[in-house]
């Protein structure tokens, strides 16, 4: 797989990578605090692809010296999330109802950062069933930053036990049929 999504092998090597994306648009604040961390402490065991949004890639572009690129490929958007799902060990991301079924359904652990102006703040909820499931660590936007982020990476990315773990806890979320089911609950109000 990481072949496939054009990740360097001589890059990345035995690494673990780490996929973040804040959804199609992007996410500025996760790009600044992935770039931040990764200048702070190079982790050299680790590598992250950031989906940083086509609106947000000329900054995240500028953000980056030439030595980053041992650490991190930024791409606008990844069109081929199931690969790029399959091809990482830990996942970045916000916590949308579709997010949280793409996890469970690929069984793979994710840090949740909400997005703290979602409707009814949903986002804060599904990633706190995530967490209270064993499939995901949450961290709301206003505590996130690059030691806060890096520790709850610390916390699971090196221990193969623990991402499998979470990535079966994940799968257990999965709802086969969920658009039936929905669909069958419109049919019964509407009818």
């Amino acid at each position: 797989c990481k072949k496939e999504l054009a990740l360097d092998k001589d890059t990345i090597g035995d690494r673990k990578v780490i996929f973040v994306t804040g959804g199609s648009q992007g996410a500025k604040r996760f790009n600044e605090v992935i770039i931040n961390m990764v200048r702070q402490y190079k982790p050299k065991d680790l590598y992250f692809v950031i989906a940083v949004g086509k609106d947000n890639y000329e900054l995240a572009s500028s953000m980056l010296k030439e030595e980053d690129s041992k650490y991190i490929k930024i791409e606008k958007f990844v069109y081929e999330m199931d690969k790029m799902y399959k091809a990482s060990d830990l996942l970045i991301t916000r916590a949308g109802a579709l997010t949280i079924t793409e996890l469970s359904i690929v069984r793979r652990p994710a840090i949740l950062v909400p997005l703290p102006t979602a409707a009814e703040n949903h986002q804060f909820f599904n990633a706190k069933a995530m967490e209270n499931a064993g499939a995901g660590i949450l961290i709301e936007e206003n505590v996130l930053n690059e030691t806060v982020l890096y520790d709850r990476i610390k916390d699971v990315i090196y221990d193969n036990k623990i991402l499998e773990t979470m990535g079966e806890n994940a799968a257990k979320l999965y709802k086969p049929d969920v658009e039936g089911k929905i669909y069958e609950e419109i049919k019964e109000i509407v009818c």
